[in-house]
């Protein structure tokens, strides 16, 4: 498949697999706390935010991609194979390190979480192992994520994440139905994604001819990915540490319910985030085959509007719905007990608008090896949302560690990741803030006061009417963006994307 088609293709299937984690999340997950219970959801949440930290790549994966694209630009192909043997002992070398501190830190559960019963600690002990003893199994094959992108497989990677998420879903709902427990959730949750990724590897291994010098030894090479990964890693944890350390935080000042509302509103801003990082990655081949080519920095500003438009034209659709309708979405789908959920989701989502509209400025910091940077301004914002935590999140719950992310985005991921852009990496900033937010927000904030006076007029607490109310809402929205925010480029593409679900549904039909 074409290069250029891969993307389109693996972009497709991202936003596939996006609608299928939305709506099976949306009706899976008020069942899933129904068959869970409040508590034992909250020891899931909470399982799966520890766990993430363990199974980090570390940035190599970032690594992998980054080296492997750029060998490949420059024609020197026996070095993808060296570069996977200095990376796959390093992998299993760091797999026993994690195994030592999973082992530490189980030993040290009840005096970290002193707010946890003792029903709920032994409970947490024994998905901990559960989860933990997958988590080593999986971690050598956290890496191919990385050589699909750097060889360009987009369509086939996005296709196995949709089929794991699938059959993920599908095991859930089947062993709960067959009187499965938590433990049988969180197996089902951790070995799919391990099987998944042991296929995958087989995939593009055999697809690629890929080759592992697992012999090979070169100190220059190791420092090279360690030099990059190591910054690539303090970037990752501390990009998604407000969603994953938060929860273990409020689960020391505070308390289980406080972590389930924190959860839910969580798991909706996961799933916005899947939509602004559908683009993560699917163009840094080409980014850094355009900084090896020493492109005019006005294309790569032109190709992060490009990009950034349609990244935020898509993310803006659920978050000003959930802006305006929000409220009364968290009553119909997990009920009233979770409304301040409402109120955590718009204190991250609303300055999360800029940040999931930049994957090329993300994608040009990768390429230029200028991840340090990423890395250091993420961590002070890390830093900002333990302070605030720490303050608020004793006396006001996931509302006050809400409030402590919010500030944090804002700072880090808005004011000082852009000065970066202009700064270090010349990107043309103020050019991409009036072509692709500026021209935006009018009409943006008009379809959200829309929604407003629709969810004032018409109140329910009925998921069925009330998705019918987003549905007339979502139509009115789609015309303003048409009329007042789409250029023609954009409006050809609509029309080419529609032009060929017809034809698709001809040849069906």
């Amino acid at each position: 498949m074409h290069k250029i088609n891969q993307v389109k293709a693996g972009a497709i299937v991202s936003y596939i697999t996006i609608f299928f984690n939305i709506i099976s999340g949306f009706l899976y997950t008020p069942w899933l706390i129904g068959q869970l219970g409040q508590s034992n959801y909250a020891l899931f949440s909470l399982v799966n935010s520890v766990m993430t930290y363990f199974v980090l790549d570390f940035g190599l994966g970032a690594s992998i991609t980054r080296f492997i694209a750029r060998y490949r630009a420059e024609g020197a192909e026996h070095k993808v194979e060296q570069l996977l043997g200095v990376t796959t002992k390093l992998f299993l070398t760091l797999d026993f390190i994690i195994l030592i501190a999973l082992i530490t830190v189980y030993s040290l559960l009840g005096k970290i979480y002193v707010s946890l019963t003792p029903a709920e600690l032994e409970n947490f002990k024994g998905i901990f192992i559960i989860a933990g003893t997958v988590s080593l199994l999986s971690f050598p094959l956290l890496p191919v994520n990385g050589i699909f992108t750097a060889y360009e497989r987009l369509y086939a990677q996005k296709l196995f994440d949709l089929l794991a998420k699938i059959i993920t879903v599908s095991a859930v709902v089947i062993a709960l139905l067959l009187g499965g427990s938590l433990f049988t959730v969180v197996f089902f949750n951790t070995s799919i994604i391990f099987l998944v990724n042991l296929i995958k590897f087989l995939y593009i291994k055999r697809k690629e001819k890929i080759k592992i010098q697992i012999t090979y030894r070169d100190k220059a090479m190791l420092k090279s990915i360690f030099g990059f990964s190591i910054w690539v890693m303090i970037a990752s944890i501390a990009d998604r540490f407000f969603f994953t350390f938060i929860p273990s935080l409020l689960g020391i000042i505070s308390n289980t319910v406080e972590i389930s509302i924190f959860a839910v509103a969580v798991s909706v801003e996961n799933y916005i985030c899947l939509f602004g990082s559908a683009f993560n990655n699917l163009y840094l081949p080409q980014v850094t085959r355009m900084v090896i080519a020493k492109e005019d920095k006005k294309k790569i500003t032109d190709l992060m509007i490009k990009v950034g438009r349609i990244q935020l034209i898509i993310v803006s659709l659920f978050v000003v719905a959930l802006v305006s309708m929000g409220k009364e979405f968290v009553i119909c789908w997990v009920g009233e007990k979770y409304i301040r959920s409402y109120y955590v989701m718009i204190l991250i989502l609303v300055p999360s608008l800029v940040h999931f509209s930049q994957a090329i400025g993300t994608e040009m910091i990768y390429a230029t090896n200028n991840v340090k940077y990423r890395a250091l301004v993420y961590s002070l914002g890390s830093v900002i949302s333990i302070i605030t935590t720490l303050t608020l999140g004793k006396s006001f719950g996931a509302i006050g560690a809400a409030v402590g992310i919010s500030l944090a985005l804002i700072l880090s991921h808005i004011i000082l990741m852009n000065y970066i852009y202009y700064k270090k990496l010349g990107l043309d900033v103020m050019r991409y803030f009036k072509e692709c937010h500026f021209k935006m927000y009018i009409p943006l904030l008009i379809s959200c006061g829309i929604g407003f006076v629709i969810s004032s007029i018409y109140p329910t607490t009925s998921l069925r009417l009330f998705i019918v109310k987003g549905a007339i809402w979502g139509v009115i929205h789609c015309v303003i963006l048409w009329l007042f925010v789409l250029n023609s480029s954009e409006k050809a593409l609509v029309k080419g994307f529609i032009y060929k679900l017809k034809k698709g549904a001809k040849k069906n039909g």
